[in-house]
């Protein structure tokens, strides 16, 4: 007996997740919405920008208009010329847009140098979208593609001269003991990560080349240290998958609920007086911008992970299974208001309602899809943690 296909989303609902991005954009580009009047001069925007500013900029500016493409692409109709173009145009127009608004805020400084690197993402965007047909898939890659951005930002490898030394030190790093909750991480990350190359029908060489790649990449990247943690949790987490495979996926759950909830509480300093900021993401548009951005891609694959773990359990994603998994990082969230050092961000809400519409929309893998060929290890990590994560208040 067959199971029967998930049903395609609606023309409406790819519309409105296109909708919901490009405020996404709008409300990051114009934060914190203290306008200036009289704004600068106009002509100050056609001045010559400088292109290359900080990595943080050029990346942010490049990946905030990939998601604009991805869901213009999927919300589109008819041949690729007419799904590209008001993808393309209207990606453009935006951009410009928001840089002469940013004209009336003090804050900000408007650069045609910062709609050079959306349109730069909208390209890159759009040439994802034209070799992406298959949503369920998409969310597999996706969802690995927000733990490689959490581990590896700003993917700009500086190789210093002493290079080698750093991977000497990173494999005299496993011979340290590493922090257990970190270490928890790595392996939850990299067996989630293997689900998720299982579900891809990737086999064992893919999983143990992308944890190599990281691992030979991380030393390369500007502040890189060592990390005992995700030299000993990644390969740990290969092995729990290969062994565990769809069985343990609620192990898999629990794992990820119990580190991120400790990540989440730590230190378990209480103060009697309660922080929550009212504006939403508050939290990521304060500080430095890398690191929230590494923060975010790792929140953002925790959540779609879990909930894709669940989908691919029920073959659909059960409404009582996404409020408890919403009600979990909420919670956690709202706890953090009396936290030292720390601050409650209603934003949280948002990212976690996103992963599930997402994950909704997408559709499970058709069974047959997740089951790999090939016997034994097939997988690999995502999960940057989320250590760090604290607000100034």
């Amino acid at each position: 007996m067959h199971r029967a296909e998930p049903r395609r989303p609606s023309s409406a609902a790819r519309v409105a997740l296109w909708g919901v991005v490009a405020l996404l954009i709008g409300y990051g580009s114009l934060y914190p919405f203290r306008f200036r009047f009289p704004g600068l001069p106009l002509e100050s925007l056609l001045q010559v920008p400088p292109l290359w500013t900080r990595p943080s900029d050029v990346f942010g500016n490049m990946l905030l208009f990939v998601p604009w493409s991805l869901c213009g692409w999927w919300a589109g109709r008819g041949t690729a010329w007419r799904r590209a173009a008001p993808v393309l145009l209207g990606g453009l127009a935006w951009a410009l847009l928001l840089q002469v608004l940013q004209l009336w805020l003090p804050e900000r400084v408007a650069s045609l140098g910062d709609v050079f690197w959306n349109a730069l993402g909208l390209a890159a965007g759009l040439l994802l979208a034209t070799r992406l047909h298959d949503a369920p898939r998409t969310a597999c890659i996706a969802i690995l593609a927000l733990w490689l951005l959490g581990l590896l930002l700003p993917l700009l490898p500086f190789w210093p001269a002493g290079l080698p030394l750093a991977w000497v030190r990173s494999l005299q790093a496993t011979l340290s003991l590493p922090l257990p909750a970190a270490l928890v991480w790595h392996v939850a990350g990299g067996w989630l990560s293997m689900r998720l190359l299982q579900g891809l029908g990737a086999g064992v060489r893919a999983a143990v080349g992308l944890v190599v790649g990281v691992l030979l990449l991380g030393p390369a990247l500007p502040a890189a240290h060592p990390d005992p943690a995700q030299m000993l949790g990644l390969p740990l987490g290969v092995l729990c998958a290969l062994y565990g495979r769809e069985r343990a996926d609620g192990l898999l759950i629990g794992l990820i609920a119990a580190v991120y909830t400790f990540d989440g509480l730590w230190p378990f300093r209480w103060r009697p007086l309660g922080m929550l900021s009212l504006l939403p993401f508050d939290s990521l548009l304060h500080g430095n911008m890398l690191n929230n951005l590494r923060h975010l891609c790792a929140r953002l694959a925790i959540y779609a992970g879990v909930l894709w773990l669940i989908q691919q359990r029920c073959q659909r994603l059960p409404p009582l299974a996404t409020l408890l998994v919403v009600g979990w990082v909420v919670s956690v969230e709202g706890a953090q208001a009396w936290l030292v050092g720390r601050y409650a961000d209603i934003g949280e809400l948002f990212w976690v309602l996103l992963a599930a519409g997402l994950v909704h929309l997408a559709g499970p893998l058709h069974p047959a899809a997740g089951a790999a060929p090939v016997s034994g290890p097939h997988g690999l990590d995502p999960l940057a943690s989320t250590a760090g994560r604290s607000g100034e208040g």
